[in-house]
């Protein structure tokens, strides 16, 4: 049986030792899940990232996410680090404006944007990434009508790269978002008028579903070519939007390694319902299949330096190639940002046998609060147990956990999870790190329950507090205090 135990952070770690009993009283009055978040951790992230531009002489251009994870705290503290914040939608848009944060200091992505909101981000100066030609043509027509010298400041997104394979061949991508890399230069012929429709094209943008650097280091230094021969043309030119896809580590590594090879050398499959995971060997490499890579090699702002310091060979180290072209490098983080940021607690319902025989853990959360079983993957990290009782025994037992609706795939662990002791009603699971895309990415109201309540943890004076997320102002003085252990 294999555990995949969760990386905890100090603030994780302390929280559970010192208060974690204070999680039933909070379950009773709030109800589950329950979202405990810890902005503190978001703001250590941010710094790691900061140093890396630092380190390499670039200017800090940092946008959260923000679809990551709708938490206001997370905005709040977006606009005291002063960094950006990447939205995909007008609510989101206003929602960082009423935090605080300027229009220059948001980038609008996401695709065929509403008129709404484009003229938003036109009125407050935010830079945007424009998607088709469609609605480059949009925004030309909405800069006309607002008028009164406002012009509109854009990103070329690209896509359609050459992405290599677990083959070691190399595969075009078939993105769904932006203009195809190889027209490129058609593009800058049809795009020339520009400047007559008051838009400016500052530089390019891509974001690849994956994470390989070289297939980055790849695209960014085609986007450097288009900047190069655009700029001419179209504007400045002087900036390339990476995007997001810096992967995080949620398990201890030792746990991972014996996890890919238990998988793939196994007879029987051992998940609910035999699910299939994918994970199989590849030449020397174990392909991790449908799962998110939990332990990869170059991790959050790691992988960023990684990043600016791969050089292919007889090539320049890339942060020296966009130096030397004059273009500067913009990131979008959002799970990454929220490394060790987040946990989701829920209350266990029920402990019953499926008809095949199965253990079944019953949990008053579903699929909508945990987002890699919702698009069919799996959240492979164990959760905590606490006991609302001593147990009678500390004997392992092994368990498939599942949710609170209707639907026969409402399951939360697919793969068995051993748990330090036979869960009863009324007992707490604690799952890790969550806050990036897992607790509300796509949170529905299902069965017209009420959707989970969010509170900030924070420690001021050795003491660890918490306020509703909803009330949260970044003022440490009025917080309520966790109470201790029993």
């Amino acid at each position: 049986m294999n555990t995949l135990r969760p990386i905890l952070s100090d603030s994780t770690r302390q929280l559970l030792d010192l208060h974690g009993r204070n999680f039933f009283e909070l379950l009773t009055v709030f109800g589950s899940p329950l979202f405990i978040l810890f902005p503190d951790e978001f703001a250590i992230n941010i710094q790691r990232f900061r140093e890396v531009f630092a380190n390499k002489d670039f200017e800090t251009n940092i946008f959260f996410a923000a679809k990551v994870n709708k938490a206001k705290c997370f905005v709040d503290v977006v606009v005291t680090e002063g960094i950006g914040v990447d939205v995909a939608g007008y609510e989101e848009f206003v929602t960082a404006l009423a935090a605080g944060c300027s229009g220059k200091r948001i980038a609008v992505s996401g695709v065929e944007k509403s008129d709404e909101l484009l003229a938003l981000a036109v009125r407050h100066g935010s830079i945007i990434s424009i998607d088709t030609e469609s609605e480059w043509i949009r925004l030309a027509n909405i800069v006309s009508q607002i008028g009164h010298g406002c012009f509109g400041r854009t990103l070329l997104r690209f896509s359609g790269f050459e992405l290599d394979s677990n083959h070691g061949t190399r595969i075009k991508e078939d993105g769904r978002f932006g203009f195809n890399i190889d027209q490129s230069n058609r593009l800058i012929a049809s795009l020339r008028v520009a400047s007559a429709n008051n838009l400016i094209v500052e530089g390019a943008s891509f974001h690849l579903d994956n994470f390989s650097l070289k297939d980055r280091d790849r695209a960014i230094r085609l986007c450097v070519d288009f900047c190069l021969n655009a700029r001419q043309h179209l504007g400045p030119c002087n900036l390339i939007d990476v995007g997001g896809g810096f992967p995080i580590q949620y398990v201890e590594k030792s746990d991972w390694q014996s996890f890919l090879n238990a998988n793939v050398s196994q007879l029987t499959n051992p998940n609910f319902r035999n699910r299939d995971f994918g994970i199989c060997q590849i030449g020397d490499v174990i392909s991790t299949g449908i799962l998110y890579p939990d332990c990869p090699e170059h991790t959050s702002s790691d992988f960023f330096r990684a990043l600016l310091e791969h050089k292919p060979e007889g090539g320049l180290e890339l942060a020296d190639l966009l130096i030397r072209s004059g273009v500067e490098v913009c990131i979008e983080p959002g799970r990454s940002l929220l490394d060790q940021c987040g946990m989701s607690v829920c209350e266990i319902i029920s402990v019953k046998n499926s008809t095949s025989g199965a253990l079944l853990v019953v949990c008053d959360m579903n699929i909508s609060h945990m987002w890699d079983q919702l698009i069919g993957s799996e959240f492979a990290v164990d959760p905590i147990l606490i006991k609302r009782q001593p147990a009678e025994s500390e004997k392992s037992v092994t368990v498939h956990l599942v949710g609170n609706s209707c639907l026969e795939t409402d399951v939360i662990s697919w793969r068995p999870i051993a748990l330090m002791a036979l869960p009863e009603r009324g007992d707490l699971l604690c799952f890790i790190n969550t806050a990036g895309y897992q607790m509300d990415f796509i949170e529905s109201a299902v069965h017209k329950k009420p959707k989970p309540e969010r509170l900030v943890a924070f420690k001021l004076n050795d003491q660890w507090f918490w306020t509703p997320d909803s009330k949260h102002s970044g003022i440490k003085n009025r917080g309520i205090p966790f109470l201790p252990n029993n």
